[in-house]
């Protein structure tokens, strides 16, 4: 029997961690937690995704290119211009 992907955090998180997500106010809502392998992935799709940007191809060319949305080749290049900004032009 497979176990379900959705757990009830009291279960599975130390109180001290689920007492920090309370002071986030993050209670009673759904958090999602990437895999690493997502992370990872989602890290080197931004990087090429901005070097590709940075090349003076098209949000429309990347996302053609990568097999994503437009819309998430945007999310990707807001998010690395915000923790970037000395990077990003």
């Amino acid at each position: 029997m497979s176990r379900s992907k959705y757990r009830n955090a009291k279960d599975e998180l130390p109180r001290d961690v689920l007492e920090k997500l309370y002071e986030l106010g993050l209670d009673g809502v759904y958090l999602y937690v990437p895999s690493r392998k997502a992370q990872k992935r989602d890290q080197r799709y931004g990087y090429i995704a901005y070097l590709r940007y940075d090349e003076g191809l098209s949000i429309a060319q990347i996302a053609d290119r990568l097999h994503m949305s437009q819309r998430r080749v945007k999310q990707i290049l807001q998010e690395l211009r915000r923790r970037y900004p000395e990077m990003c032009r």
